[in-house]
């Protein structure tokens, strides 16, 4: 061991690399805490500089569109001087050319902008300008003169160049096809004044839509108008109408500059508002350099202060390297020389007991690094069967978290979804948006209680397709029960889950169609218990609204008789049995005629589930029918009286008038010498009272024996009745003189007999009705309409008030006295009950002396 004044010799002398070391660290530290500093100033230093050149960039925007609106005022200015000039020009005779240089001089001189004003005529010649050189010359061919002749509205041209100018013109038609030209000076048209340059040392550029410069603010040495600029983005952007702001090279100025373009609308040109990237940013670039130098001068003044410090730490720590190497060779009395002794031999203490710990913890080190790695072997195993096992399964299958963050998922998910899952949330794009919110309430209310959960929702496949899965989950939970991850499989059942909704909408349809079926329905399981009745049948069989699903049918209908329970075995047997009339005596003695069947109903596998019982209190119907079967008899007797009675009443009262008739006439042939006048005429009205009593009797025979039986129909075209219709009134239209015609006509399903009546009494009507003061047309046709034909026959006769349409197909009411036009008035009655009798309808459509139309409908073939 060396001796207590060898160690504190080495002590004296500490050694120069554990004073470099702690200087270094030192420093390190005081760097370390400085630079951060640093990073965050040059930060904000950057944002600051973006700052205040985006703001240099909203001056310039600014400027540039304050000094394109002060541009575009000034030339709508020199429009309405061009409008005023071009009417003033448009006014005075064309031949008056002094007259017209005057006023061109005199407008020329009243603008500070124009610097010569001409008027051409239309073929774009000069004839008349304030400059006498340019008499003659020929605009014809430029196309501010091609646009202002086809749009009819002033046209400013793009800068132009003559031997000693630079300008631009301003073209005006004038109504009588001439034009007023102007050349404006592009320096002149731009504004002065403080609102020329609004920033401090920025330079402004007024652009033609060719990029050629029309005026520059510029360094005074230079002459940039009429020169042209290469293309930039900004520009060729500003030229299309939009607002552009950015940091360029200038070939103006030969300087990076921050510019802004306006547009002037209706011209494409473009102002430039430019500034010195240099001088726009000098007072960010001062308090960059003063940052910097103030950072720099900090970062060396902390150093030299951690040096120092380190100097005199490091000291303290030269005394604790020996003593530690001491201690490391097991020489523990050399920290008895070292200051400070007392907390150095509980540090030596410390070592000793350190030492001997991390022996002990080595040993377990060793021993749980074995475990762990045969724990992760075997994992790796499981984790292989598993990913094995999940990729052949034909389910869906993943693992989460308890954060419900998916952490596996197999194969056929992957593919089926084409989803990687690699956020917390990405299991939520593949479910239908209208399930999300569901999904997660139900997962969040498992995993709070780490218990299992089934969830049905729809997954977005791959193609764009939703389909229905069944989720099922189990939790991994550890010893205190908390899950601590999540196994879940998605099944399909979209086909089964619409089968099951298609099934529930059948069955929900059924149960209403039973219950608001208008029918006594009755649905039993194979117990006879009750699982559908309608309304009808708890109506019919006095039950009111007590509910019977579950009940006995022979709870509820106690006075069954064994005879119905019969019915009901063979029925469960699988068989169909129904009766139209069953009489059913009631517990309480009361009889009702039911009309029923029961058949019975199976399930999927074929077997008899039960039965349905189809009933209907037919008892009121039953009296009505015997009431009805009985008056049927009664009117059928009636009938044949009647029919009697008409036939021998038509019979007893023709013959007396055929009497009176005969008598008359053989009166006057015989004595019609000896008659006076009076007498003659005496007898002629007894005649014509006669014979019209005879026609009334036959009209009245004739209306009593249409509807007296149903008439025998046949298929046939209705032409072919009116063609013998009309051949039968042959002569009567011949001496009408009348133009009688008809279109094609559809088949009907009729009586032709009764059809060619009801064409015969309307031709004869309208022959009789015809006007006296126009020959008489009458136009006959037939349309079919769905299953209907309807036919009209339309006259240019007298026609009618449109208020007694009515009225003429009442028997016996006439609009007209016999005098006037003979008839009984029986006839459109017959035609009305025929076409009713058809099951059609009849009506006319008429006005005073503007003739009828009669239509009427009967069924098509």
């Amino acid at each position: 061991m060396p001796a207590k004044s060898e160690v504190s010799a080495q002590a004296a002398s500490p050694r120069p690399w554990a004073r470099g070391t702690m200087c270094k660290l030192l420093v390190l530290l005081v760097l370390a805490t400085l630079l951060p500093l640093v990073a965050v100033q040059s930060i904000f230093l950057y944002r600051a500089w973006k700052l205040r050149e985006d703001r240099e960039l909203q001056a310039n925007l600014t400027a540039a569109k304050a000094l394109a609106g002060e541009l575009k005022e000034r030339l709508k200015g020199i429009v309405l001087q061009q409008n005023a000039l071009a009417q003033a020009v448009a006014a005075l005779p064309t031949q008056e050319a002094d007259k017209l240089n005057f006023l061109l001089s005199f407008a020329t001189s009243q603008s500070e902008s124009v610097i010569a004003m001409h008027w051409a005529d239309s073929q774009g010649i000069v004839v008349a300008s304030s400059d006498d050189s340019t008499i003659g010359h020929s605009f014809a061919d430029e196309p501010f003169l091609n646009a202002a002749a086809a749009g009819d509205i002033p046209v400013i041209s793009n800068l132009m160049h003559g031997d000693t100018k630079t300008y631009f013109m301003l073209c005006t038609p004038i109504e009588n096809d001439g034009y007023v030209i102007a050349e404006i000076d592009p320096r002149l048209v731009v504004p002065r004044g403080s609102r020329t340059t609004p920033l401090a040392e920025s330079t402004m550029v007024l652009y033609d839509s060719d990029h050629r410069i029309a005026f520059c603010q510029s360094h005074p040495t230079i002459q940039w108008e009429s020169q042209q600029v290469a293309h930039s983005w900004m520009l060729d952007a500003a030229t299309r109408g939009s607002e552009t702001a950015g940091i360029y090279h200038s070939d103006l100025s030969g300087q990076t500059v921050v510019a802004a373009f306006a547009p002037i609308a209706e011209t494409g040109w473009v102002v430039e508002v430019s500034r010195s990237r240099r001088s726009a940013m000098a007072v960010m670039t001062e308090s960059i350099q003063m940052a910097v130098i103030v950072s720099a001068a900090s970062v060396c003044v902390s150093v030299a202060m951690a040096a120092l410090i380190s100097r005199y730490i490091s000291r303290g720590f030269q005394h604790l390297q020996l003593q530690a190497e001491a201690i490391g060779k097991g020489r523990f009395e050399t920290a008895a020389y070292a200051p400070r002794i007392a907390e150095l031999k509980e540090l030596a203490a410390s070592f000793d007991e350190m030492a001997a710990s991390l022996a002990v913890l080595e040993r377990q080190r060793e021993n749980d690094m074995r475990l762990l790695r045969e724990a992760a072997e075997s994992l790796r195993r499981s984790e292989e069967e598993f990913r094995a096992l999940a990729n052949v399964v034909p389910q869906l299958v993943w693992t989460a978290s308890p954060e419900a963050q998916i952490t596996y998922v197999n194969d056929r998910y992957a593919e089926y979804t084409g989803q990687t899952f690699r956020q917390p949330d990405d299991w939520q794009k593949v479910v239908h948006p209208d399930d999300v919110d569901e999904t997660i309430v139900q997962v969040q209310q498992a995993m709070q209680k780490s218990s299992p959960f089934t969830i049905m929702h729809r997954l977005l496949r791959k193609d764009g397709a939703y389909r229905w899965h069944l989720s099922r989950a189990m939790p991994l939970c550890d010893n205190e029960g908390r899950a601590i991850k999540y196994f879940g499989t998605e099944t399909d059942i979209h086909d089964v889950k619409e089968a099951q909704d298609r099934l529930q909408a059948s069955e929900e349809r059924i149960r209403l169609f039973i219950e608001r079926a208008p029918a006594a329905i009755a649905v039993l399981d194979s117990q006879m218990r009750y699982i559908l009745a309608s309304r009808r049948w708890k109506t019919d069989f006095g039950l009111g609204e007590t509910d019977l699903t579950g009940k006995s049918h022979y709870e509820v209908f106690p006075e069954i008789t064994d005879e119905w329970r019969e019915l009901h075995r063979r029925c469960l047997a699988g068989e169909v049995i129904s009766r139209d009339e069953d009489k059913f005596v009631r517990s309480d003695g009361t009889v009702d005629w039911l009309r029923w069947e029961i058949r019975p109903w199976r399930t999927i596998e074929g077997e008899v589930g039960g039965m349905i019982i189809f009933g209907e209190v037919i008892t009121a119907r039953k009296r009505q029918r015997e009431a009805l079967l009985k008056a049927a008899k009664e009117l059928a007797r009636s009938n044949r009286e009647l029919e009697q009675f008409a036939y021998v009443a038509s019979h007893d009262l023709q013959e007396p008038l055929r009497i009176v008739v005969s008598y008359m006439d053989l009166l006057q042939r015989r004595h019609g010498a000896e008659l006076s006048s009076e007498a003659k005429e005496f007898a002629n009205f007894a005649i014509d009272g006669a014979k019209r009593m005879q026609a009334l009797v036959q009209g009245l025979l004739t209306y009593s024996r249409v509807g007296r039986q149903a008439p025998k129909r046949e298929c046939f075209n209705a032409g072919e009745a009116v063609d013998r219709v009309m051949a039968n009134l042959k002569e009567t239209i011949a001496e009408s003189q009348a133009d009688v015609s008809r279109g094609e006509m559809p088949s009907v399903s009729a009586n032709r007999i009764q059809l060619e009546q009801v064409f015969g009494n309307l031709i004869s009507n309208a022959l009789k009705f015809r006007s006296p003061q126009r020959p008489c047309r009458i136009r006959i046709e037939g349309h079919k309409k769905g299953d209907m034909c309807e036919f009209s026959v339309a006259d240019n006769g007298i026609g009618m008030e449109p208020s007694q349409a009515q009225r003429i197909f009442q028997i016996f009411q006439r609009l007209h006295t016999a005098a006037e036009y003979p008839g009984t008035g029986i006839g459109l009655s017959i035609c009305k009950r025929i076409i009713d009798i058809h099951g059609g309808r009849i009506w006319v459509e008429t006005a005073p002396d503007k003739g009828s139309t009669f239509r009427f409908t009967l069924a098509s073939c």
